[in-house]
């Protein structure tokens, strides 16, 4: 959803004020001054109802994701099929944020998403980033002898042609895609509970994760 603040009314509502008043300097600042901060205050509502509304909807669904045998099977092709590209630490954990999935009872499964691999080192309770990446894209996903697999993955392109290979293989998905990818809030809500599930589901006391140069961030 678009959310659209007063802001850009405003300023007609002081200029109306001053108008019809004739207030004397004095009071023509203070007006102009409530102006600025309601209009600063009314974008930082946005932002905070748009974050969490997409907080709400990750929170919505994360139970019922973590025994879902599509999203194991794609960890595991991130794991161990995109993974190993990279320089390895000591764990491996993906980031997956699914935008569309189109099934019709039968294999195979289609998937478009947004995927990250990311690549850690365990230094006490904080796991520090060695390498990753992104790789958006529509995957395959059939069934084998009764456990879905990965059997193809169509990836955006990297560079100037990024957008319109994206377009290209997300199609009437494309809106719901750019609505992750382009969302860091979303991007790091979802990475922190991936960590977490991991950390959870394998027994590790760890609080923080840190990118290089950047400050730790609490799990918890």
């Amino acid at each position: 959803p678009t959310f659209t603040t007063p802001k850009m009314y405003l300023p007609s509502f002081s200029c109306i004020m001053l108008y019809l008043y004739e207030f004397s300097y004095k009071y023509n600042i203070i007006i102009i001054i409530f102006d600025i901060y309601i209009s600063i205050f009314a974008m930082k509502i946005q932002r905070y109802i748009l974050f969490v509304a997409a907080m709400l909807a990750v929170i919505a669904c994360s139970d019922s994701r973590k025994e879902d045998p599509i999203r194991e099977a794609i960890s595991n092709y991130l794991v161990n099929e995109i993974g190993p590209n990279y320089l390895q630490g000591e764990i491996c954990i993906p980031v997956i944020m699914i935008a569309a999935t189109e099934e019709n009872g039968q294999s195979p499964t289609r998937v478009w998403g947004d995927f990250w691999v990311d690549w850690y080192n365990r230094e006490g309770d904080t796991l520090k980033t060695v390498s990753g990446g992104n790789h958006s894209g529509c995957m395959t996903i059939e069934v084998k002898d009764g456990k879905p697999f990965v059997t193809a993955f169509e990836q955006t392109v990297d560079g100037a042609g990024n957008e319109q290979s994206a377009r290209r293989i997300f199609g009437k998905h494309y809106d719901a895609f750019h609505n992750i990818h382009s969302n860091q809030d979303v991007r790091e809500a979802y990475r922190k509970e991936a960590i977490q599930n991991y950390c959870k589901s394998n027994g590790l006391d760890v609080r923080y994760y840190q990118d290089y140069g950047w400050p730790a961030v609490d799990i918890r």
